[in-house]
């Protein structure tokens, strides 16, 4: 695991991350009080409101040939740029926290529900969507940004083990 999946990780988990949309608000929260299935729901609420407009903004900056924002700490100017992605930002947060939920739900021991959900395809599927979307940039509270795609990407790699 590279050093941005683990500062990634390690945000997902300390609450280090900011959200423009009250859902990825909630979804945060509810993955870090490890209300799992609560964590998923608000994802999924956020998923369900802003993915098109997400995608289409990724498309829409793929197609300009835009650069990928950077990661780290970032100029003021750039720093703005991200901020203006809210909604692309928000939704590929919202897909990685609904794959880290998924897979904690997955590492608990009956790991399927009684409606038979398969966390674990429940968190590829996340993170394989999470992955598509590029552009986008989470803000951590302790001054830097990190990219969602990277880290669903480094979680992917690890659900292949």
């Amino acid at each position: 695991m590279n050093t941005w999946s683990l500062l990634a990780t390690a945000a997902i988990f300390a609450m280090g991350a900011a959200a423009e949309e009250q859902c990825l608000s909630d979804a945060w929260a509810a993955l870090n009080r490890s209300d799992h299935q609560a964590a998923i729901r608000a994802a999924d609420t956020c998923i369900a409101q802003f993915h098109l407009k997400a995608e289409r903004e990724q498309a829409a900056l793929a197609q300009r040939r835009e650069p990928e924002p950077p990661k780290g700490a970032v100029s003021d100017a750039d720093k703005q740029r991200i901020f203006s992605r809210g909604v692309l930002n928000d939704v590929a947060a919202a897909y990685v926290v609904k794959g880290r939920a998924s897979e904690a739900l997955a590492a608990k021991p009956g790991a399927k529900d009684t409606k038979k959900v398969d966390y674990r395809a429940l968190a590829r599927t996340a993170y394989t969507e999470a992955k598509k979307l590029t552009y986008a940039r989470v803000w951590d509270v302790k001054g830097f940004f990190w990219s969602s795609a990277e880290a669903a990407g480094d979680r992917l790699r690890d659900l292949s083990k």
